[in-house]
């Protein structure tokens, strides 16, 4: 890595790989069994993939029930949540998988 991790708001730097689980069906009947295979073979990905069991994920491949801490990592949530406040302290960009902001005293001079 040419910049060091915590350098980056990136997480997941360090990740040799990424797997994204797809399936095509017609019947949405299937819809809560094919969802109960997904979340336990999410569930097993993440126990072996070297993060002590902490659900993690690329954030373009989220799958909506993930949150936060899985799409920007436990631990450069507050960081970024600080730059939020900072940056953009109305929202604007809040739409998508977006970092809860931090309120300090920069956002509430504003």
């Amino acid at each position: 890595m040419q910049l060091p991790d915590e350098e980056s708001a990136y997480s997941y730097r360090d990740v040799k790989m990424h797997l994204q689980l797809e399936t095509e069906y017609d019947d949405t009947g299937r819809d809560q069994n094919v969802d109960t295979i997904l979340q336990s073979a999410r569930e097993k990905v993440n126990k072996g993939a070297g993060y002590d069991g902490e659900q993690t994920v690329y954030v373009n491949f989220a799958h909506g029930d993930d949150g936060p801490a899985a799409w920007y990592g436990k631990r450069k949530l507050e960081k970024l949540g600080r730059i939020e406040s900072e940056w953009d302290p109305n929202g604007l960009f809040s739409f998508y998988n977006h970092v809860p902001a931090i309120n300090h005293s920069y956002a509430s001079r504003r």
